[in-house]
This record gives C-alpha cells, sequence and structure tokens, in this order.
C-alpha cells in the first residue's frame, strides 16, 4: 500500500528490485547523492507515473521500469549512456520519448510492447541500437535519427524488427555536420551571418558544429 516514498540524500545505491512490485506506488523522490540503480527496480509499479533519474546515474538498467503501464514521463539524468534491455518495456503510457544526448546504446526490447508509443526522437550520440527494440509497438509512427545515421545502418541494426505497421513508420534523418574555420582571438559565442549555427571556436581551430 506504499504510495509516496522519499529517499533521504546520501543513499548512493538502489538494489535491484528494490521497490519491485509496489502496485500502489504513484511518486519516488530520488536524491541526486544515488549514482546507481540496479536491475529491475521499480519493475511493475503499476501506478507510478513519473520519474526523474539522478544526475550521476550511468545507464537505465535492465529492465529498471519493466511494466511500469502508467508511467508517462521521464526526466533523465545528464549522465546517462545506455539504456538497458527490456528498461521500459510494456511502459503503455508512454507516448513520446525524446532520448537524451549522450546516450550511446539502447538495449534490445528496451521500449518493446510500448503499445500507446508514437514518437521516438534518437539522439546524435547514439552509437548502437539493440534488436527489436520497438517490437509490439502498436502506434508507432515517427521515429528520428540524427544525420550521421543512414537507412542502411537503421536495418543493418535490426531495430525495427517485430513491427507490423513497419512500411507506415515515418523514418526521418535531421541535422547536418558542417566543417567551418573561423579565426577568434578569444573563445566566444555568436550566431553566423547565414543564421545556420551557434559557433564556438578559439584561435582558427577548425570546429564541428552540429546544426
Amino acid at each position: 500500500n506504499i504510495r509516496l516514498i522519499k529517499i533521504f540524500f546520501g543513499v548512493n545505491l538502489i538494489s535491484e528490485r528494490a521497490f519491485g512490485y509496489c502496485e500502489n506506488l504513484l511518486s519516488i523522490i530520488i536524491p541526486d547523492s544515488v549514482n546507481y540503480i540496479g536491475e529491475f527496480a521499480f519493475s511493475n509499479c503499476l501506478k507510478l507515473e513519473e520519474i526523474k533519474i539522478p544526475k550521476d546515474i550511468l545507464s537505465v538498467s535492465e529492465g529498471m521500469f519493466f511494466q511500469c503501464k502508467n508511467l508517462k514521463n521521464i526526466i533523465f539524468g545528464s549522465k546517462v549512456s545506455y539504456i538497458g534491455e527490456w528498461a521500459f518495456f510494456q511502459c503503455n503510457s508512454l507516448k513520446k520519448i525524446r532520448i537524451p544526448d549522450g546516450v550511446e546504446y539502447v538495449g534490445r526490447y528496451a521500449f518493446s510492447e510500448c503499445e500507446n508509443l508514437n514518437q521516438v526522437i534518437f539522439p546524435y550520440s547514439l552509437k548502437d541500437i539493440g534488436y527489436k527494440v520497438f517490437s509490439g509497438c502498436k502506434r508507432l509512427e515517427n521515429i528520428s535519427f540524427h544525420s550521421s545515421w543512414s537507412q542502411k545502418k537503421v536495418d543493418k541494426s535490426l531495430a525495427l524488427s517485430g513491427l507490423n505497421q513497419k512500411s507506415n513508420i515515418n523514418v526521418s534523418y535531421y541535422g547536418d555536420v558542417k566543417i567551418f574555420s573561423l579565426r577568434c582571438e578569444k573563445r566566444c559565442e555568436k550566431r553566423c551571418e547565414n543564421n545556420i549555427a551557434v559557433c564556438t571556436a578559439l584561435n582558427g581551430k577548425e570546429i564541428i558544429v552540429d546544426i
């Protein structure tokens, strides 16, 4: 019957399955002192609606929110680089996911069976995606990758395997990568004359700007 959990600052670890099957849990407050959360830590918390992942967490562990069917909003910590297998399996209330920059890998089945998921945006930092990440996502319509990816790379990953409506999904690519040669006497930020990017340069070094 636990509905609210507040973890005090100073705690640095939440063990695997620590709050699994707390079916009436509505809210949990996790302090930034926590730097590790174990596998399936919040699995089957059926009424949990929102979670804020602490800033020093490096990975969303395997099955962390497995079958959290009422989870609507995830606030990712700034250091997350890995989303584990089955992490958000059957999180049926998720509708849109913007995976934050810094995430390099999304494990297999990470968002599978999220029946109401409609849109997913992957970051520039993404390097690899696991098998059948969106298997069973019946309402998925839009997936966005950075232009450093290609259709061939997406197909090779098999991330879209298991989608019955694959032919109806809009896979788009955003951004571009260009090289500017700029000379500045000191580090500065300015908007380029053609308004295409905000550039930071130092002593004429070539920099890559993500547009």
